[in-house]
């Protein structure tokens, strides 16, 4: 999971996608959320659409 976010924090689109998708099908259930949420993913899923620079993002 902490691979997932530090795919997160890179300059590549493709693997900011790719962190995200990780993460999604990791969050199945409200520990885990949180998990996500105490290593700091869920501020770079935020930073990740801040970022965005198109509409399907």
């Amino acid at each position: 999971m902490r691979h997932a976010v530090s795919l997160l924090k890179s300059n590549i689109p493709v693997f900011k996608y790719w962190g995200a998708h990780r993460l999604a099908r990791y969050a199945i259930d409200d520990k885990r959320r949180m998990k996500i949420v105490e290593i700091g993913g869920a501020w770079e899923l935020v930073n990740m659409l801040w970022d965005a620079g198109d509409y399907y993002t």
